[in-house]
């Protein structure tokens, strides 16, 4: 696999989990705005470990791109 289709791979990778995360979130968000106005119920605890789970996996796309852009920057330094 060449660099830049490694990089496409984990740049989607990262931004599909972002925003899978960040749609959760959101879900949980609304719920207690709206449990807090009176207006709903709490979220539950599986919703919440569930998103815990998808910013996991989120930090975890994105230390495997880093870790890929820390390979490319030690493969183009010079050695002496």
């Amino acid at each position: 696999m060449s660099q830049t289709e490694k990089w496409n791979q984990l740049t989607t990778e990262w931004a599909e989990s972002l925003k899978k995360a960040k749609v959760r979130q959101a879900i949980i968000d609304d719920k207690m705005h709206s449990f807090l106005r009176g207006n709903g119920c709490l979220p539950t605890e599986e919703e919440l470990k569930m998103v815990e789970q998808l910013w996991e996996k989120h930090v975890q796309a994105r230390n495997r791109t880093n870790e890929f852009i820390q390979s490319v920057l030690e493969s183009y330094i010079p050695t002496d």
